[in-house]
């Protein structure tokens, strides 16, 4: 069985073997038609064939079975497509996050609008009520799950607060899916 029952749940990708002897004389390779992509790249012998996190069911899948070494009946590339660890940074950071003092709180506003790029509104309530807001970039993540999010001063618009800084230092915390560090501060989803 692949998949689940009784749960609604999308198949996004599949991997299939040969056992037994089969696998010692022949190859299995396998394509599929994902959502919103079309027909795939050809995987073999237990490779993945599909998506992974962007939420695409599988729409048809393409079986042959040929003798051992043979040739791809096709392309083999994007076989599998999943987001880098930039866009799954930009997917977990993308919503509302608060952090709350004793004296008031900060909020950031967090909307993706690419795998590499964002936009956030960050209104700070101590004392008043200033934001600012600004598209942003990131251009990698660290092994450690640190990143650096690039402000692009042009796209800056300031009710309040001058920003003495051009990056900030994001945590990723993908252990913890409502927790984000940000300018050394824990942020909890809003």
């Amino acid at each position: 069985m692949s998949g689940t029952e009784g749960l609604s749940y999308r198949l996004e990708a599949i991997q299939i073997k040969l056992t037994g002897t089969a696998a010692d004389q022949f190859d299995i390779y396998y394509q599929v038609h994902a959502q919103n992509i079309g027909w795939m790249g050809w995987a073999k012998n237990g490779e993945s064939a599909g998506t992974a996190g962007y939420g695409y069911r599988l729409e048809g899948i393409r079986v042959k079975i040929v003798p051992k070494g043979s040739a791809a009946p096709g392309s083999t590339s994007n076989a599998f497509v999943q987001p880098s660890a930039v866009e799954q940074l930009l997917n977990k950071m993308n919503g509302d996050w608060i952090i709350q003092y004793s004296n008031g709180k900060t909020i950031l506003r967090v909307s993706k609008t690419s795998p590499s790029t964002g936009h956030m509104v960050y209104e700070q309530y101590i004392g008043g009520g200033d934001s600012m807001e600004f598209d942003f970039r990131i251009n990698g993540v660290n092994s450690d799950g640190t990143a650096t999010l690039y402000m692009d001063m042009n796209s800056l618009k300031k009710y309040g607060l001058s920003p003495n800084f051009t990056s900030i230092p994001v945590n990723v915390m993908m252990d913890q899916p409502n927790m984000l560090g940000f300018f050394k501060a824990t942020f909890t989803r809003l």
